[in-house]
């Protein structure tokens, strides 16, 4: 049964640990409803990756915290940002080729089969099991 004492701050309710309020938004123009000295914006989940970057970019411009901003190399690609020193800023693909060395594909194509002739000669793993336990009784 319910009972008093157990709900939180009447000002704290609906509150992100963020302490802002939560506004989902599902593109560009739906930021403009966002108050970013109060609210935050959540991206909906059914944003892909490009319109998801354009959404970053925009709040990173109006200064409005996104909650769940996801991968923020996107953004970087799609803004084509440069560092101080005028260079661009390597893509993930760069950061990984520099850090790991590239790990062949595995295949199935690269297994090899044993063809009818290898195994001709050899009898089966639960035959060979059979024929010991059949010794082994005898003696």
């Amino acid at each position: 049964m319910v009972s008093t004492g157990y709900k939180g701050p009447k000002v704290a309710r609906g509150l992100h640990p963020s302490g802002f309020r939560e506004v989902l938004v599902h593109n560009v123009g739906e930021l403009i409803r966002v108050d970013p000295a109060v609210q935050a914006a959540r991206i909906a989940h059914t944003v892909g990756k490009k319109k998801r970057a354009l959404i970053l970019a925009e709040a990173k411009q109006k200064k409005i915290t996104v909650l769940n901003p996801g991968v923020e190399e996107a953004v970087e690609e799609e803004l084509g940002e440069t560092t101080e020193e005028g260079k661009e800023t390597p893509t993930a693909e760069e950061k990984t080729s520099e850090t790991e060395p590239e790990k062949p594909k595995r295949s199935l194509l690269s297994r090899q089969k044993s063809t009818k002739e290898e195994t001709a000669g050899k009898p089966k793993k639960s035959t060979q099991n059979r024929q010991t336990q059949q010794e082994q009784r005898r003696s």
